[in-house]
């Protein structure tokens, strides 16, 4: 078996040590697996089903990662991987999720049309016409993948894979596909196409890139999808210094750490930030130098950051320079943020900020375990382990989009690619009175969203001065054309809010020449409203004001006092919150993180927590933690400066972020009640619910921990540092395609883990007090709608069960499992059932009462049922609470039932017995020269039969089901 193994693995595992000198080698991994096959729930005639795909030691849980991907006839079934881990060299994770009760559509494993043809077909699939020659670049025979040249087909690289994918609707039926990934420059598309592999027909594409459908939903514009960056191009050499590591201090002047934008600061320079990480592993090479140069640009061995003004992601553009030479650097830039992001010295000042901001999130998951083996972004690993030549290309004032950002992760040893945008905001001062005196500056105004051609983007701020629209009835509601044209020439109309929609009211006033209009609230009424409707002829902008600021405006027009006033909705320059760039950084912490770093479409389901993962350590970084205070709402917003917003607003998110649930509601339940429609489903409201629950987890931590100073520091003991480990290694141990209820395990996984289960009572209380309780019920990772809430928390666990396998020996179940701890345990009582309702005690094995390292235990079924049978174990300790295992089930449908049939001989009635049929079973009574007497169905395990007319004699009673047959003898006296 052993030999077995070592020709299963090793093939995978050596391109992934090849750099990883340091790391212990494969058969250290293969051993692992091989003698805890058992325990992780794997049977020995079902190891060739799996294969490792990504593996590694990681320092700061002092635990082993082995990721495995499950196969059917050598061949990857999709997104069919699970973590596991151990610690000390005993599993601590188990109980693998694995696909079974599969069918397979055909059962050849040779695919009838290439990796090449197959490209072929799915660019025509995509309606892209092959006009260039198709080079195969590189091919691995262990994956069954390939990859070929861009040949005017796709931006970059084409991978292309052979693998399983399911087609099944209400059940998993496997079909072998080829996977061809190809990225256009339209729609900044990136298409995953399934190709059948043996009729080359379609079986489904999916565009991975995330798109608004909305303008008026301006805060939910931003995606995340999978994409592979060419390798850096740009002669670098005048900005490299050719000398390593001869950089010694570094100054950056930038919105600092915590701060997350220009609203709570306008800048200061901050020198040699990386001096705050407890683990200097984190900036080995600092921040300018890449292991191989010094460099006096923004980039380094972390990130290359870069403006991309043409909006053509492989220009490499512009990037800011040091005042001085090596070796000490100066990025020092004033800006006036009266002027535009683009004017040099502002451009300069931002793209220094999402240099300073992503080498942040480098230093900081790095501390908590997102380092080189767990495929964190570097150009060079320094022989660390994981993949070197992935530092991430961030491309700042990217003028491809706007009111966006995106973060690309292609598996690691690929270069990752940030994107960041300016922003029109939708709710600003929008409006600024020049005149009179008495009314001048900045007033609240919503823009409108009824066109896509009136933007500030495109008219620039209007200036004018301000005039009544007065229409047929004498009114101010811009119903009807003008009745005063001329007043409204050149002039910004204002109109009345009501009567008609306000698309009417643009066009009125666009036809009079107003070169924009304002319209006024109800008097008494300060609500604002983005003004709503479609209509592309529509060129002039417009505000909406409050009741308060309509009664000003018409007081004034009134009286005849000359009213001048500048419409205007200056670009923001999204490098400068701080919230969204760590927040698209983290979808690259979380996408290389679940499932390994070599797999990164783990979080394409529904119910995923991307978002919310990115959300929340966005706060985290974002938090002044020495002046944070331990009691409190603790309200925090995603997004403000980008939309336009003051402290005062909620930022991009439904709710602000608050353990208040009257502040936020969000709630388990609330998933099953958003919205499912392709038109309508927001993956941004699914991380909402998911952030809460770790926000209120973290501030749950910390009311019983304290607050740690410096969460750069993974080795303090706050809760806020604690939190960080939680969520960072709990991401290694969730399952791919996770639900809620996956991503709660995986964190409680990494309690035990890291912590030997200390913070569980925290977790389950955090988590129950949101609908993630005991007993709630995940249903499809796939589907928002089935998960079942629960506010339960359970008993206080004597015992923590680390593994339970049942296995078929002869005609009898053998039953082991482990535990990691105990503390007051008694004993274990072995539970079985034909039907899960209910379980039957079928024996008991003494526990060892208190134990802080695994215990193994077994117990052997020597009849188990006809049929299925289940079991579990349930563990009950010295006060009487109990603690029940996971399920886990055998069929001995080949076995024959234990009947009974009595009395035997009878006189009035015969009793037939089978315990724990559930079969529909026949049961025949036949004289003993075969004619048959009577025939009789037998649902349960029971079944009488009126024997009281029949001759003394010997007769003969047959039981057919559906996998058996028998006859038995009957005297009748």
């Amino acid at each position: 078996m052993k030999k077995f193994l070592h020709l299963l693995f090793t093939v995978v595992l050596v391109p992934f040590f090849s750099k990883a000198q340091k790391q212990p080698g494969a058969v250290y991994y293969q051993n692992l697996i091989s003698k805890n096959f058992s325990f992780l729930g794997i049977h020995e005639n079902e190891l060739r089903n799996w294969r490792i795909s990504d593996a590694y030691f990681d320092v700061h849980a002092n635990a082993t990662y082995i990721y495995l991907q499950q196969v059917y006839k050598g061949i990857d079934i999709e997104n069919a991987i699970n973590a596991v881990c151990f610690k000390n060299e005993e599993p601590v994770t188990h109980n693998l999720s694995v696909i079974r009760d599969f069918k397979v559509s055909g059962e050849k494993i040779t695919p009838a049309i290439s990796a090449q043809n197959a490209l072929t077909k799915a660019a025509g699939i995509l309606n892209i016409p092959v006009s260039s020659s198709i080079v195969s670049l590189r091919s691995d025979a262990e994956s069954h993948s390939q990859e070929f040249s861009r040949s005017g087909i796709s931006q970059n690289n084409i991978p292309v894979k052979l693998l399983w994918v399911n087609t099944g609707k209400n059940h998993i039926e496997l079909r072998l596909a080829w996977e061809v990934f190809i990225k256009t420059k339209q729609n900044n598309a990136l298409w995953q196409v399934m190709v059948d592999a043996q009729t080359g027909a379609e079986i489904r594409k999916t565009n991975l890139t995330v798109y608004e459908n909305s303008s008026q939903d301006i805060k939910r514009r931003h995606n995340i999808f999978i994409y592979e960056e060419d390798e850096p191009q740009q002669d670098l050499s005048g900005n490299s210094t050719q000398d390593i590591k001869n950089i010694t201090s570094s100054k950056y002047r930038v919105i600092p750490y915590p701060y997350e934008s220009p609203l709570y600061t306008n800048g200061a320079v901050v020198t040699d930030p990386w001096a705050k990480n407890h683990n200097q592993n984190a900036n080995t090479l600092k921040w300018n130098n890449d292991g191989t140069d010094d460099y006096t640009i923004t980039l380094g061995n972390n990130v290359y950051v870069q403006e991309d003004h043409d909006g053509y992601d492989s220009t490499f553009g512009y990037s800011p320079k040091s005042s001085t030479n090596p070796p000490n650097l100066n990025f020092d830039f004033t800006p006036d943020f009266l002027r535009e992001p683009t004017d040099t010295i502002n451009m300069n000042f931002s793209l220094t900020n999402l240099f300073y901001w992503t080498n942040l999130m480098h230093d900081l998951s790095y501390q908590y375990g997102f380092d080189e083996v767990a495929g964190n972004f570097q150009q060079s690993n320094m022989s660390r382990g994981g993949q070197d030549e992935d530092l991430v290309i961030a491309d700042a004032q990217d003028s491809s989009a706007f009111n966006n950002a995106n973060f690309a992760t292609p598996p690691d040893g690929s270069y990752p690619a940030m994107q960041m945008y300016f922003w029109d905001p939708s709710l600003i001062y929008h409006l600024y009175v020049n005149s009179p005196s008495s009314y001048k500056g900045n007033h609240y105004a919503m823009k409108d969203v009824v066109s896509a051609e009136n933007s500030f983007l495109k008219t620039g701020p209007v200036t004018a001065d301000v005039a009544f629209f007065i229409d047929s009835t004498g009114t101010h509601t811009g119903c009807t054309g003008a009745m005063n044209p001329n007043a409204l020439k050149n002039r910004i109309a204002y109109i009345d809010r009501g009567s008609c929609n306000f698309t009417v009211k643009f066009l009125k006033a666009q036809a009079a020449g107003a070169k924009g209009i304002i319209v006024g609230n109800y008097s008494g009424d300060n609500t604002l409203i983005s003004m709503g409707g479609s209509d592309s002829t529509i060129k002039i902008p417009g505000v909406f004001v409050t009741g308060s600021d309509g009664d000003s405006l018409r007081k004034y027009l009134n009286a005849a006092v000359p009213v001048n006033a500048s419409l205007y909705g200056p670009q923001l320059d999204g490098e400068l919150d701080n919230t969204i760039s760590t927040h698209e950084y983290t979808h690259g912490i979380s996408t290389r993180l679940v499932g390994g770093a070599q797999n990164v479409s783990c979080l394409k389901n529904k119910e995923q927590m991307g978002e919310g993962w990115s959300d929340w350590y966005a706060m985290m970084i974002t938090q002044d933690w020495p002046k944070t205070s331990v009691s409190g709402d603790h309200i925090r917003t995603i997004g403000n400066y980008a939309f336009g917003l003051d402290g005062n607003f909620i930022g991009i998110r439904t709710y602000p972020y608050s353990t208040n649930m009257n502040i936020n509601p969000w709630t388990y339940d609330s998933l099953a009640k958003l919205p499912t429609s392709a038109q309508l489903f927001d993956v941004h409201t699914v991380g909402e619910i998911w952030c809460t629950m770790l926000w209120d987890l973290t501030w749950k931590l910390i009311g019983s921990y304290g607050i740690g100073d410096n969460i750069f520091d993974a080795t303090q003991t706050g809760g806020n540092n604690a939190a960080l480990s939680l969520v960072t290694q709990g991401m290694k141990l969730t399952n791919c395609s996770p639900g809620f209820i996956d991503a709660r395990n995986g964190i409680l996984k990494a309690d035990t883990v890291l912590y030997g289960g200390k913070y569980s009572k925290q977790i389950w209380e955090a988590f129950a007090a949101r609908g993630l309780g005991f007993s709630a019920a995940q249903g499809n990772s796939n589907n928002t709608t089935d998960g079942v809430a629960a506010y339960d928390i359970p008993a206080v666990l004597p015992v923590t069960f680390s593994g339970f396998t049942a296995e078929k020996h002869g005609d009898a179940a053998l039953l082991k499992w482990t535990t990691a701890q105990e503390s007051n345990t008694n004993k274990f009582i072995v539970e079985r059932s034909a039907d899960g309702k209910p379980f039957v005690s079928i024996g008991e094995v003494k526990a060892a009462g208190n134990s802080s390292v695994k215990k193994s235990y077994q117990f052997t079924d020597a009849s188990p049922i006809m049929g299925v049978n289940l079991y579990h174990i349930k563990e009950v300790d010295n006060d009487g609470k109990i603690n029940l295992s996971d399920i886990r089930s055998l069929n001995f449908a080949d076995i024959s039932p234990s009947v009974t049939i009595s009395p035997n001989p009878a006189t009035n009635t015969v009793t037939i017995r089978i315990p724990g049929n559930n079969q529909n079973l026949t049961v025949r009574l036949l004289s003993n020269t075969g004619q048959l007497i009577s025939t009789h169905a037998m649902p349960n395990e029971s079944y009488t039969i009126d024997v009281s007319r029949l001759a003394a004699g010997v007769y003969n009673i047959v039981i057919n089901g559906s996998d058996y047959a028998k006859k038995y003898k009957l005297v009748i006296q």
